[in-house]
């Protein structure tokens, strides 16, 4: 072969290497990090069609290094109070954790439950922000008493830190034997004009809101005969449906699952705009022209006093979400039919949860419960 031909194919050969790795160059840049850190998704309180949260896989937090335990705390004794009654749903998933969680010192579970949790919540406030008392909330107390009632304590005086459960979803549940047979049977007893029971487990509830606004878009709700009857929790709302006593009930999906697989009571429609995992051949109320139901969902999560020194409320954010996304607590969520839940960060839960308080206060108005 001679010099010439050589030559050029060796040219020939250090172009296509140079425009091959000039190639490499640009298709790399774009995939570059920004070093933002930024790959939460947004939180929504409209869960997904499995009923699982939006996102099984832990969000990346801002701040990849780790927060240092706060010099000197804790040294005693920390208090989690639960407005709720021993075994009712704010306490089981918050003993779950509880478990798990090792803050270094004792946990001990308070239940201080009435008022529609309203009393445990202001006991956890009036107790201060020394870092001590952690509190887990849910729709009555953290977005519904505080747009109806006056309370002794302010939304502004608690913190969201994390998210505790995955959101739940409402259904609309009667007795096996009962003569509401599906959807249509009941809304043909919601337009009857006969009397009816139903039972709600707390006033203020997003079983409460989903029924409610679920009747005044029906145009049922000034017109209707129901009574509605409210219950301490939902084992009593339960007994009140199999005793009887109640023509039918709004329950939380995961509530009602094992008295629907044991064949006692039938769930005829969820008061949702999705499908619900637990109930995939139940209809949902979006079917029948009620519109914007994804906000009224069961939220569960964890707060402290608002002036709690931010080096401790840094810490308890980090090490509870550590206990959150432990295997043993998620494998208790999926048991309980919650499913699985990600992180989520306190920008998400402050946003989520003031989308809920103004679809809440709409609901609210419309039916006259607020002016």
């Amino acid at each position: 072969m001679d010099k010439k031909r050589i030559g050029s194919i060796l040219l020939t050969t250090l172009l296509v290497l140079s425009l091959l790795l000039t190639g490499c160059g640009q298709s790399a840049a774009p995939n570059q990090s920004d070093n933002s850190g930024q790959t939460t998704p947004v939180a929504s309180p409209e869960p997904s069609a499995s009923g699982n949260d939006s996102g099984n896989a832990p969000a990346t937090s801002d701040n990849t290094s780790e927060v240092p335990k706060p010099e000197g705390y804790p040294s005693k004794t920390i208090h989690w109070i639960v407005p709720a009654a021993a075994g009712a749903a704010l306490d089981l998933p918050t003993r779950a954790l509880t478990d798990i969680l090792d803050l270094g010192k004792s946990i001990v579970v308070e239940n201080i439950a009435g008022g529609s949790q309203t009393i445990g919540t202001a006991e956890a406030v009036n107790r201060g922000p020394d870092g001590y008392t952690l509190l887990t909330m849910a729709n009555a107390c953290g977005i519904t008493q505080p747009l109806m009632n006056q309370l002794t304590y302010d939304i502004s005086d608690l913190r969201p830190i994390a998210m505790l459960a995955p959101a739940v979803q409402c259904v609309v549940a009667v007795r096996a034997d009962s003569q509401i047979q599906d959807v249509d049977d009941w809304l043909e007893l919601l337009s009857s004009g006969k009397e009816y029971h139903y039972g709600i487990t707390n006033a203020g509830g997003f079983g409460h809101m989903a029924i409610a606004s679920t009747l005044s878009q029906l145009g049922y709700y000034d017109a209707q005969k129901g009574v509605m009857i409210v219950y301490n929790g939902s084992a009593e709302n339960m007994t009140a449906l199999l005793s009887g006593e109640a023509d039918f009930i709004i329950a939380d999906a995961p509530d009602a699952l094992p008295r629907v697989q044991s064949g006692e009571i039938r769930a005829i429609v969820v008061l949702h705009d999705e499908k619900c995992a637990l109930f995939p051949d139940a209809p949902v109320i979006k079917d029948y022209g009620v519109k914007n139901m994804s906000t009224f969902v069961g939220l569960k999560w964890v707060a402290v006093h608002s002036d709690t020194p931010e080096e401790i409320v840094a810490w308890l954010k980090q090490e509870i979400n550590k206990a959150i996304q432990n295997d043993k607590y998620q494998e208790y969520l999926v048991k309980q039919g919650f499913g699985n839940i990600r992180e989520y960060t306190e920008e998400e839960l402050v946003n989520l949860l003031d989308t809920a308080r103004t679809d809440y206060a709409k609901v609210m108005k419309d039916v006259g419960l607020i002016d």
